[in-house]
């Protein structure tokens, strides 16, 4: 895990920072994800259904509401 360090413009910086490299970390990660779907799929409704049942078929999941 990264560790991010607060500099001098507070809590909320040092938050928002964390959040957004957690949500570059999950766009890597179901990328990741879905090309390794596609190497094992055998053709491209195999490659839907799977990607359909992983939850990886549409926009990626939108930022948590505070």
């Amino acid at each position: 895990m990264t560790r991010v360090w607060q500099t001098g413009t507070g809590r909320e910086n040092a938050f928002e920072t964390a959040r957004a490299h957690e949500r570059l970390q999950l766009l890597a990660q179901r990328g990741q994800a879905a090309r390794t779907v596609a190497q094992q799929a055998v053709d491209a409704e195999d490659c839907r259904r799977l990607l359909s049942m992983l939850g990886l078929d549409g926009e990626p999941p939108s930022a948590p509401v505070d």
